[in-house]
């Protein structure tokens, strides 16, 4: 389903042997009171509208629906991050992500892909989109009022090159430039190999007196500006990589546009187009090219490229704790069934008996949990005192020794500290690379420490896994707490 003006249009794909095509399209209109330019005021009278268009226009069978997101809703970045598996990312993302996604503490829906897996020594190329979950939230609100489900959230023009693909207009692989003139804004995107390198939107107005759309404030018409963004998006590409083809996406069908792309491209950039680059004019000659969006959109679940993954999910955090408790609870269950199995076996003096022990094995767990939350008091007590000999020479931080303690994950172990002009730095080793990640929570939730910023880690196979970690000291009075 693609908004766009005044008015909605959905799409509905078929899937067979030979590929896929679109089986049956709708458009509906909306009045201004109702929709307009990209807003719903009213989402009762919208969600009835378009649960008619299924009912009657689609056959009535979609209940999920897929939109997209482009132009200024969507962060598209090639960052370099640890060389980590993509859970580790995830987590590295979800903790420290802020210097990367300007809006993560607002909330943001990300989704990750390695394209240079040997970016450096201990590096890797990522390649990062993100929205914030605000937009998906109110998505997913108003099409509730048309009894749809949201089931996945696309860039816009990963969704007309998959279109694109599917009608033969564009390859699978190689560099493949889409330029999609059939939103508010034109979308130019450049993918490398089925994968996303770059999207921008063209600040560009109709020239209603001459041909084409023209750039203001330059007095460039959009085929230079498009080679120009090509060029720029080439950047982060390997060196003598060439461009396989350009789709355009237009519903005007512009000859004399298509004519200055050719021009400017085939001239200004021709050292760089593949032996057989192709400039496609249209995606389906048979196809609306206002549907085109619409119909990659209903590709996400099977078409090429793989649509991008922008549906809120669980923390990493948050799956561990959901397996455990999963885990815990089959336990529970599993225990619990062989020991009423045994216990209908048994005469009611055994199971008495049983359940003695089961008392007596209760309290000695009890005991023996006590026993070891002692001594782990006892050795994290030992392990912060390097820590706590350090700050007890920079008054006011006396304060904050009783609640160092707490920010340790169980065997953690700091070996280091030093503290200079209200910053600090600790160092030290962890069991396991996820419980450097839990320390840098954890001082990121801690009133007496700002900023913490992972300056070095060991690799993630290395055991115990080294790490260094600066942190800027809260300016704030602790000695009367």
């Amino acid at each position: 389903m693609e908004l766009a003006g005044g008015s909605i249009r959905l799409v509905k794909a078929q899937h067979s042997s030979g590929g896929s095509s679109i089986a049956r399209t709708a458009e509906v209109e909306f009045p201004p009171e109702v929709y307009r330019d990209g807003q719903i005021f009213n989402p009762t009278a919208f969600g009835k509208a378009v649960k008619e268009a299924i009912k009657t226009q689609l056959g009535g069978a979609p209940k999920q629906v897929a939109l997209s997101v482009g132009g200024q809703g969507v962060l598209v970045r090639r960052v370099g991050l640890p060389k980590l598996k993509k859970n580790d990312l995830r987590h590295l993302m979800e903790t420290q992500g802020d210097q990367w996604i300007p809006f993560l503490r607002e909330g943001a829906a990300f989704d990750l892909r390695v394209v240079n897996p040997n970016a450096g020594e201990h590096q890797q190329e990522v390649l990062l989109v993100a929205v914030p979950t605000r937009y998906i939230d109110y998505a997913t609100s108003v099409l509730k009022t048309a009894g749809l489900k949201l089931a996945a959230l696309d860039v816009d023009v990963s969704a007309v090159y998959r279109a694109a693909v599917a009608h033969g207009a564009a390859p699978a692989q190689g560099t493949v430039a889409v330029l999609d003139l059939s939103q508010e804004k034109p979308r130019l995107g450049l993918f490398h190999d089925g994968i996303l390198v770059s999207a921008r939107s063209l600040d560009t107005r109709i020239n209603r007196s001459g041909a084409g759309m023209v750039l203001p404030g330059f007095g460039d018409d959009l085929p230079v500006e498009v080679r120009r963004s090509v060029e720029l998006m080439f950047t982060p590409l390997p060196e003598g990589t060439l461009l396989s083809a350009l789709v355009v996406n237009d519903p005007v069908r512009n000859g004399e546009l298509l004519e200055g792309l050719e021009r400017e491209i085939t001239t200004t950039f021709q050292d760089r187009l593949g032996p057989s680059f192709r400039l496609a004019g249209e995606i389906d000659r048979n196809t609306d090219p206002r549907m085109a969006l619409s119909f990659g959109l209903a590709l996400t679940q099977t078409g090429e490229p793989q649509f991008f993954d922008l549906m809120p999910r669980p923390t990493v955090a948050e799956k561990r704790q959901s397996r455990l408790v999963t885990f815990l609870t089959l336990f529970v269950i599993a225990a619990l069934g062989a020991y009423g199995y045994l216990w209908s076996l048994q005469m009611p003096a055994l199971a008495e008996e049983q359940a003695a022990k089961q008392t007596e094995l209760t309290k000695l767990q009890e005991g023996l949990a006590r026993e070891s939350q002692i001594a782990y008091e006892e050795q994290k007590e030992k392990m912060l005192q390097p820590l706590i000999a350090e700050l007890n020479k920079s008054d006011p931080w006396v304060a904050i020794h009783a609640h160092l303690k707490e920010l340790l994950p169980p065997g953690v172990k700091v070996t280091g500290l030093s503290v200079s002009a209200g910053k600090a730095t600790f160092s030290g080793t962890a069991p396991k690379p996820d419980q450097v990640a839990e320390l840098m929570n954890a001082l990121d939730k801690s009133p007496y420490f700002l900023n913490p910023i992972l300056s070095t880690s060991g690799s993630t196979d290395e055991i115990p896994a080294n790490f260094s970690i600066s942190v800027e000291l809260a300016t704030r009075e602790v000695k009367g707490e």
